[in-house]
């Protein structure tokens, strides 16, 4: 359809034969001036439809002498009208306050630094666990772990887990702050960590060891004073007290001290000043020296288990060992000695545990308590990958494992004694049984009923737990 479009800046009518866009910019022929299209449409259909001039009157013709027209020759034909995008307006530049200016510059700032902020925190952030690590003696090689906040969230398995733990040391010491604060308990922490070493890991050095708690709320520290009997010191301007010992806990000349408002320490009193002063400050000054940092690739992966134990062997202390069997004289003259006997269950996981940890640089378990099922695992750290997928590839190969027909090893049956799962553990462990590894870590997996566990928790538990305290010498 023909349109007719008038300039707005010479008021020249152009003719274009197809309508344009309606963003499409013209470009008067005659005076070059860009304008909108759709603003500017004086008619559009065919030659009958335009507006007729009007004539001039005769009287102004008369007055005026005619000028010669211009032939046609020398008339210059005009350019067709050529359509353009339109080009967009600029607007004019405003002036701005400056305290609107500064205003958002501030506000930007601040958006930018909190996004920053929240991204540092998530990322550095330490979990519950890493946090409590930190006020462990450096020297510690062996750490369990206890979510009791988990545990809580199904409370038909946690009675009776509880009744495995009444009588351990870190719930009586942890009572001993609960009722300083008046409270229960179950009611007052969520998480237990307990770690054991000897100083620089040697078989000689001096024992330390420590619990720690963390509540579930935050508290007043002052109340650490509050345990009867509580007397306070201080370290580097940093109080702690020592209370009466708990005998379930076993540590000499008992100290007890709140670093954070959500965490209480409870350590022998006897650890060397050095190691004390660290753990009352985190061990800020050397933290590649703590238990989690250590640990590495397999303390991450541990804690996120239920309850979990790690053992390092980055040190000479401990380590596993095959038990050596007791050796009597061979009857025949001559002869090399011959065993005193059959090596025991016991024994014989010893040695499948020394033979895989031997050259592993730590090893954890860890249980991951569900709804419907529990899930157990035993995890190397080797100090390859290659080596982590050798081990996987032995242990798929086991005649045992590939076989369903073919029975496990004698041992088998006491690691499933040790789940609680009763008479047919050993079976029900067997079939859920996997072997991954993953990067420097081989995990052998398998998982059972929970419900199955329920009655015999207790020897679960016991697995998991810090071990009781050795009575003094010249004690019963």
């Amino acid at each position: 359809m023909a349109v007719e479009l008038r300039c707005p800046k010479c008021k020249s009518k152009l003719r274009l034969q197809e309508e344009p866009d309606a963003d499409a910019e013209i470009e008067c022929p005659k005076c070059e001036h860009v304008f909108g299209a759709e603003d500017n449409v004086v008619n559009a259909g065919d030659d009958d439809d335009k507006p007729k001039k009007k004539k001039k009157p005769a009287a102004d013709q008369d007055d005026k002498p005619k000028q010669p027209e211009k032939k046609e020759a020398e008339k210059k034909p005009a350019a067709p009208p050529q359509p353009k995008k339109r080009k967009k307006k600029k607007s004019k530049a405003r002036k701005t306050s400056p305290v609107v200016l500064v205003g958002i510059i501030v506000t930007g700032v601040m958006v930018i630094g909190t996004v920053l902020g929240a991204m540092v925190w998530f990322f550095t952030k330490k979990s519950a666990s890493q946090e409590m690590m930190t006020y462990l003696p450096d020297d510690c090689d062996e750490i369990f772990g206890l979510n009791l906040g988990h545990l809580q969230k199904y409370p038909e398995f946690y009675k009776s887990c509880e009744s495995a733990f009444t009588n351990a040391g870190f719930r009586k010491a942890g009572q001993l702050f609960a009722t300083a604060k008046g409270a229960e308990f179950n009611d007052t922490f969520d998480y237990m960590i307990y770690g054991v070493g000897k100083v620089g890991g040697k078989q000689d050095g001096q024992l330390v060891e420590a619990t720690v708690l963390r509540t579930k709320v935050e508290f007043d520290p002052g109340v650490v004073g509050k345990i009867p009997g509580a007397k306070e010191g201080t370290l580097n301007g940093v109080k702690y007290y020592a209370i009466p010992e708990v005998p379930e806990l076993g540590y000499p000349g008992l100290r007890v001290f709140a670093p954070t408002n959500r965490i209480v320490v409870f350590c022998r009193g006897d650890i060397p000043d050095a190691k004390f002063k660290a753990m009352l400050g985190g061990n800020k000054e050397n933290p590649d020296a703590t238990p989690f940092v250590r640990a590495g690739a397999i303390g991450k992966y541990a804690i996120r288990g239920t309850v979990w134990r790690i053992n390092l062997y980055d040190r000479s202390f401990p380590r596993p060992v095959a038990p050596v069997q007791a050796m009597k004289p061979n009857p025949v003259a001559g002869g090399p000695p011959v065993p005193a006997g059959e090596p025991t269950n016991e024994d014989a996981i010893k040695k499948e545990i020394a033979d895989l940890a031997g050259s592993a640089k730590a090893s954890a378990f860890k249980a991951s308590v569900g709804s419907r099922e529990v899930r157990g695992e035993w995890t190397l750290w080797y100090k390859s990958s290659d080596a982590a997928s050798e081990v996987r590839k032995k242990w798929k190969e086991k005649e045992w494992v590939k076989d369903d027909e073919k029975d496990p090893p004698r041992w088998w049956k006491t690691v499933a004694d040790k789940s609680g799962g009763g008479k047919t553990a050993p079976n029900v462990l067997k079939d859920n049984l996997k072997f991954l590894a993953s990067g420097e870590l081989f995990t052998v997996r398998t998982t059972m009923d929970t419900n199955m566990i329920k009655q015999g928790v207790s020897s679960l538990v016991s697995t998991f737990s810090p071990p009781a305290p050795t009575p003094p010498a010249g004690t019963q």
